[in-house]
């Protein structure tokens, strides 16, 4: 009895490490299951038994919110549609999903099971479906929605299709569908009242024309029809009238954001993608939009090599990125992690791995760390032969920053890193960035520090990072920041 009592306290309580130790862990963010819509998924149950055999220590489920998407024939969108409505978190309910993974949590003790939504904020359609060409486009341009365990906020979220999005918007230009109504409720009235006549005792009789009957009854009906389009609330973003850039996105990361939550962009690099389809005869499109991660603010990061590197690449958008926040042009750094985007399979579920440092096992720890960019993304991971011990920068007086801190400095600081090699004969290099530039690239040897000293000659910009790369195999760091103005400007990030 002694014995169970001690295991059941190690493991479900938090494990707290000494105070400024951070300790790895590795996580599996981007896990579909059979909550989704995806034919090759498996259950919540099967993912956490791979978990545990293989060895990692967090899962990270983001199965799909809401797979909704409705076509309406002009100008009876909102009556005369159709809707495709597949698996998700929405429709199968959103208490059990939470109580589910609640559940696997005490029942796999050694995991940290952690539940959020990958989500779709908008789509618009293009072509016509009597022509065979009708297409829903920017479908595939998702989030993953973390932080956030309150069923009633997680189903309110603005996302189009979604019935229970709040607040609705008044929409002004619906009010133009009452003048269609009322000029079709005229002409029934004085349809109806003409097919009335008195005989010769003054008695009120009908004509028996079917014809004019059926001619009546239509323009109530279509009287009716343009009252409801005339209903003037709704999202403002509606899929009839094109692309509507980082708009909708930003709504949805706003709302996240105010209701305690955080958001990564998801595979931003993905493949244009035309072979799916809703139903017969109906195409999907979707092209990169790593664009929108520079058109939309306030986000926590993005998901890398999933689908590319380009976003990645020295001096390439994540570092211009970067600079804008140590120009001040932006408010909140930018993470990168890493991301499986898992639908089926064991051999793919450990693809790609994100590191994390936390204070504490616990998934407030995990989530703490995600928002403060404490960690590497990892591509590859099952042949496991690079790990990071560490990665830090050390100012004039002995003060250190690690991954995703920020330590001041008069413009000489000392950058360290330790690797871990398990292949003998394999020798990573990793290249050292300042600010978006290269300033060598050093070979990796097994358990040896390595250190870089640098001066920031004058005239010295208010603001610096650094951060780590290897290309073989795919392995990045988050920055760490050096201010070399007096105030901490990373501190006045939210």
């Amino acid at each position: 009895m002694i014995v169970f009592f001690f295991l059941f306290f190690f493991f479900l309580q938090p494990s707290s490490y000494a105070e400024g130790e951070l300790k790895p862990l590795r996580c599996i963010i981007h896990l579909h299951s059979d909550w989704s819509f995806l034919s090759e998924s498996n259950s919540l149950e099967t993912l956490a038994e791979w978990g545990k055999a293989s060895g990692v220590d967090v899962l990270i489920f983001t199965d799909h919110a809401l797979v909704r998407a409705s076509w309406g024939l002009f100008p009876f969108r909102r009556t005369l549609h159709y809707t495709e409505d597949k698996a998700s978190v929405f429709k199968k309910g959103t208490e059990r999903y939470l109580l589910e993974i609640h559940q696997l949590q005490e029942k796999y003790p050694s995991l940290l099971l952690i539940p959020a939504l990958e989500v779709a904020p908008f789509y618009y359609w293009s072509g016509n479906p009597f022509q065979g060409t009708l297409t829903l486009r920017e479908w595939h341009r998702h989030l993953l929605v973390l932080g956030i365990e309150d069923p009633e906020v997680l189903k309110k979220m603005p996302l189009l299709s979604n019935p229970y999005a709040h607040p609705f918007t008044f929409l002004g230009n619906r009010l133009f569908f009452l003048c269609p109504s009322v000029i079709c409720f005229v002409l029934f009235g004085y349809l109806r009242k003409r097919s009335f006549y008195r005989d010769e005792q003054g008695r009120s009789l009908r004509y028996t024309s079917k014809s004019l009957r059926w001619v009546e009854y239509s323009f109530f009906l279509v009287a009716v029809l343009f009252l409801i389009e005339s209903v003037p609330f709704g999202d403002p973003f509606d899929p009839y009238h094109g692309d509507r850039g980082a708009a909708p996105y930003q709504k949805l990361i706003d709302y996240v954001n105010a209701h305690g939550g955080f958001v990564f962009w998801a595979h931003p690099e993905v493949e244009p993608a035309s072979s799916d389809s809703v139903s017969k005869g109906i195409r999907i499109v979707t092209e990169p939009y790593g664009y929108l991660l520079s058109l939309t603010r306030d986000y926590t990061g993005f998901a890398a090599y999933a689908t590319g590197k380009g976003l990645i690449q020295k001096g390439g958008d994540w570092d211009q990125l970067l600079m804008m926040v140590c120009q001040k042009i932006r408010k909140s750094p930018i993470w990168v992690m890493s991301e499986t985007d898992f639908i089926g399979g064991f051999e793919s579920f450990r693809l790609n791995e994100t590191v994390v440092w936390v204070e504490e096992r616990s998934k407030t720890g995990v989530l703490k760390s995600l928002r403060e960019g404490r960690m590497c993304a990892v591509m590859n991971t099952r042949n496991e032969h690079l790990s990071l011990d560490f990665f830090s920068v050390t100012n004039e007086e002995g003060k250190k920053g690690g991954l995703g801190e920020e330590i001041s400095s008069q413009g000489k600081v000392r950058v360290a890193w330790r690797f871990r090699v398990s292949q003998p004969t394999y020798t990573p290099w990793v290249t050292l960035i300042r600010s978006g530039k290269p300033l060598g690239t050093f070979p990796v040897k097994d358990g040896e520090e390595a250190f870089f000293d640098d001066a920031i000659e004058d005239p010295k910009p208010e603001r610096i990072y650094y951060r780590l790369e290897v290309e073989e195999p795919p392995f990045l760091t988050n920055p760490i920041f050096v201010s070399l103005a007096p105030r901490n400007l990373l501190s006045e990030k939210q």
